[in-house]
């Protein structure tokens, strides 16, 4: 089983939280066009991810915010409305630099960030990392 939150610990530093395009808000829900039955309401901690994503706070900030927001986290993850992604200009300076890309499915890490993980292949110790919910 993948250890979500040590990989997110071992890789923090150099990664933002990305919102996925298909999510939108509707009514003080999330919803996604991907997934029409996927409502959740929009509490203080989850406009605190969305807000931390419009703004590219680095993951590591996000991870010190405590254990609600981290599961919160992790569940939105898992429900594909949040992508984790490289900065690319980490790899800039840091060459030997820990990737982790989490996103819902393989094919959205590939679609979203597929061209800068090809460019940079071999450069950095890269994980992908697909979350798939059971309705």
């Amino acid at each position: 089983m993948l250890d979500i939150f040590g990989l997110l610990q071992d890789t923090s530093r150099c990664n933002t939280l990305v919102l996925m395009p298909h999510v939108g808000m509707q009514d003080g829900k999330i919803t996604s066009s991907l997934r029409p039955d996927l409502s959740i309401d929009i509490d203080n901690v989850r406009r605190k991810l969305l807000q931390y994503a419009d703004e590219n706070v680095q993951l590591g900030t996000i991870l010190e915010q405590g254990d609600e927001v981290v599961t919160a986290l992790v569940a939105m993850l898992t429900h594909g409305i949040f992508s984790i992604q490289p900065q690319y200009q980490a790899l800039e300076t840091e060459p030997e630099a820990k990737w982790l890309v989490l996103s819902p499915h393989h094919d959205d890490a590939a679609l979203s960030v597929g061209g800068l993980l090809f460019k940079h292949y071999g450069d950095a110790d890269l994980v992908v990392a697909g979350l798939v919910s059971q309705i």
